[in-house]
């Protein structure tokens, strides 16, 4: 299979390392917006994708979940 045949990208967690810091996802997503627009991409969330905050988030993962949507649906 040639290079431009691949039909998706999986990036297997720990995607941009923001750690609560949301101008590193918003720089990440500036940096992949390229890329994530040509290929499909599958993400799966890492521990540096929790980002639960006490206090302030009642869900984890909640930056990650506002910026990946992943359809359950085949």
């Amino acid at each position: 299979m040639l290079r431009s045949e691949m039909c998706k990208r999986i990036l297997p967690g720990d995607l941009s390392y923001a750690d609560s810091h949301q101008t590193v996802w918003v720089t990440f997503s500036r940096l992949v917006q390229l890329l994530a627009s040509r290929r499909p991409w599958m993400v799966t969330q890492g521990n540096h994708e929790v980002e639960h905050i006490l206090l302030l988030q009642r869900e984890r993962f909640t930056a990650y979940n506002h910026r990946f949507i992943i359809s359950i649906h085949p």
